[in-house]
């Protein structure tokens, strides 16, 4: 039987189907808690309006967050829309600017409906 999982001072690490944890590298590695991960902070909804508009997450976090967004361009049709710091969509729609607190979001010529994710190391 091979050994898939390995929890001691020095962490937890969880190898892949068929390779034993206490040999593998770090790419047949699912999980090793000697590196930070990305999680998912907050998720929803918002409607645009061509001032920006400040949506606060809670609590001030350390570094800034990864803001991706979705902008709806048409009936059901959503586009993709992720930067990291300040930037706009690729159509010039939407445009936000992330903070350690809140994130400030405007429409470049009408209200759109967006969904948004936040994440953190």
């Amino acid at each position: 039987m091979t050994n898939r999982i390995i929890m001691n001072s020095s962490g937890v690490k969880l190898s892949r189907p068929g390779i034993d944890v206490l040999s593998a590298s770090d790419i047949n590695l699912l999980f090793n808690s000697n590196y930070m991960s990305i999680g998912l902070f907050q998720a929803g909804t918002l409607s645009t309006t061509t001032g920006f508009t400040s949506y606060w997450f809670g609590l001030t976090l350390p570094i800034l967050p990864l803001v991706s967004m979705l902008v709806e361009v048409a009936a059901g049709v959503w586009q993709h829309s992720s930067r990291a710091v300040g930037s706009s969509d690729k159509q010039g729609l939407v445009q936000y600017r992330v903070y350690n607190d809140r994130m400030e979001v405007k429409a470049l010529s009408a209200g759109y409906a967006c969904r948004y994710s936040v994440w953190v190391l």
